[in-house]
């Protein structure tokens, strides 16, 4: 039943309501909770911080994908603690907390590298990418884009409608001072990057040191 619930939860999630699918995830979390599963107990808080983000709920999503990464220690699952890192990226950026969202997506790309994965990778470089425009760096942002758009196109995972708006809505900002030639031209470049290449670059940048001034920003709760 608890699968069923989460499951219901993902296709509310996929459909945009949000608080339906929330109220499916408590309900999926109570009954693994009374099961002591904690490595499904540790799915579900996952998936609330999911849908925490997706309402900008960032420092809620926050504690959702701190305790989901606790769990998913404790029962030795590398794969999904990589994933709460990606997540965890994405809540701190939310929150205006640019460097331990930089930290966070580097911990997440080296644990990613490894499993070879281009379906969770071009999310990861999507994510790293907004974060590389909000942080008034555009060139890292145009071609960590161009990667993903590669890999994206190698696999046939095109990007949904709205996670394409919100790239765009987080470029388009960051990347006013450039010429159309030199956007499409940095494109290009991140397009013609190989996978260990790419993964490289997007370190490079969460591993340097953040412009001053441009980390932690007000909370957006």
């Amino acid at each position: 039943m608890a699968n069923l619930l989460s499951n219901l939860g993902i296709v509310a999630e996929y459909r945009g309501d949000f608080e339906g699918s929330r109220g499916f995830h408590e309900r999926a979390l109570a009954i693994r909770t009374d099961l002591g599963d904690r490595r499904a107990i540790g799915n579900s808080a996952n998936c609330l911080g999911m849908i925490a983000v997706l309402q900008k709920r960032y420092s809620e999503a926050r504690d959702w994908f701190q305790k989901s990464m606790g769990l998913n220690r404790e029962v030795g699952d590398a794969w999904m603690v990589a994933i709460n890192h990606n997540n965890l990226g994405n809540a701190t950026r939310g929150l205006g907390d640019y460097g331990a969202a930089r930290r966070h997506y580097a911990d997440s790309l080296r644990a990613y590298r490894a499993y070879d994965d281009r379906w969770a990778l071009a999310f990861l470089l999507e994510d790293i990418a907004m974060l590389a425009a909000l942080s008034g760096n555009p060139p890292s942002a145009l071609e960590l884009i161009g990667a993903a758009d590669a890999f994206r196109e190698s696999i046939g995972a095109p990007r949904s409608p709205s996670l394409a708006a919100e790239i765009r809505s987080q470029l388009d900002a960051a990347v006013a001072g450039l010429s159309d030639e030199e956007r499409l031209a940095l494109r290009s470049r991140g397009r013609a990057l190989d996978l260990a290449t790419a993964v490289d670059h997007a370190l490079a940048f969460c591993e340097s040191a953040p412009a001053a001034g441009l980390q932690d920003r007000s909370l957006q709760v």
